[in-house]
């Protein structure tokens, strides 16, 4: 870091990236520091293009509890710059990118959407300007998306009875996917796309700006397709498949409660079900992981308020 150009270093960015991962939160905006001291003009890496859309997820949690946009929006997002680390498969770059765009603007969306649900009482405060400002942005993460690739990776998929009894009365057919990029890149992309579209669903509570038909066979059609790669990532995916799945839960949880529930099993036993690998997984990093805990968890992606435990192992992420 001895030198400016040094400090604009792709070993920089990796540096401050790998302190705000193992140490502490603040080193985020150290990752934002190296980022947006680079030049527009400036190709970036594949490298610092896979960081950035890491962290965009990662650190998605922490924002939107805290109510803080992403330090990331401000730089190229979206298939602008699609990272080919991961795999080099068109239809993974594709979806990766496109969630990345949607993980980047979530945070400031739902900080509108907060201001929505417990509008302030000072003076001047205009509820119109901001289901305005709202709607534009969450119309703008709602176009974020390629139905196209989508498919086209679906095409790659093997879809199988399930031969477990236990589970083939709650998901009676199971997607085997033919990489684990595959796996991970449509979970995280179907992840993005459930949470906006519950922003947009929870927006239509309060004015008439979205098709809520298109929103709700939407939601439910992608919580059918998490659902049915449930199996395939904890078991062939293993760690790696856990961990996108658990990260995903919330999102799902939040919109089997919204859009409805594909299964033929209650949802009581649906949730049950889905929280058991979580449950046993877990246990012995974050504690129990129980019903009202997904479903504030959820309630956070749409505004909600955030209780004082939420809030704890974040407090230390606040902007220099």
């Amino acid at each position: 870091m001895s030198t400016p150009k040094s400090a604009r270093s792709d070993g920089a960015l990796l540096a401050c990236a790998l302190l705000a991962y193992s140490h502490t939160f603040s080193h985020l905006y150290g990752v934002q520091a190296v980022m947006m001291s680079r030049s527009p003009a400036q190709e970036e890496s594949d490298m610092s293009r896979e960081i950035a859309v890491w962290h965009s997820e990662v650190w998605l949690d922490a924002l939107v509890i805290l109510g803080q946009p992403s330090p990331f929006e401000k730089w190229p997002t979206s298939d602008q710059f699609p990272s080919s680390i991961a795999s080099s498969s068109v239809h993974v770059i594709r979806l990766r990118a496109l969630a990345h765009g949607i993980f980047v603007r979530m945070p400031r969306l739902i900080v509108y959407l907060k201001d929505l649900r417990t509008p302030a009482r000072s003076p001047g405060y205009s509820t119109v300007s901001t289901v305005e400002v709202l709607t534009l942005l969450a119309r703008e993460c709602l176009a974020i998306e390629d139905t196209i690739v989508e498919n086209a990776l679906l095409h790659r998929v093997h879809v199988n009875r399930t031969m477990d009894g236990r589970v083939a009365a709650v998901i009676p057919f199971s997607f085997t996917f033919n990489t684990l990029a595959d796996f991970d890149a449509a979970i995280y992309y179907w992840q993005a796309r459930l949470l906006i579209l519950r922003v947009c669903w929870h927006i239509g509570d309060r004015c008439s700006s979205f098709a809520t038909d298109y929103l709700c066979r939407e939601g439910l059609r992608t919580v059918q397709n998490i659902l049915m790669s449930w199996q395939y990532g904890i078991r062939a995916a293993a760690v790696c498949g856990m961990f996108r799945l658990f990260h995903a839960l919330p999102a799902l949880w939040g919109a089997m409660n919204d859009f409805g529930n594909p299964s033929k099993v209650s949802l009581p036993v649906l949730q049950s079900w889905l929280l058991q690998p979580a449950n046993s997984f877990y246990e012995a990093v974050i504690g129990d992981v129980t019903p009202e805990v997904l479903k504030q968890a959820a309630d956070v992606y749409i505004g909600g308020e955030t209780s004082k435990d939420f809030m704890e192992p974040f407090e230390e992420l606040t902007e220099p």
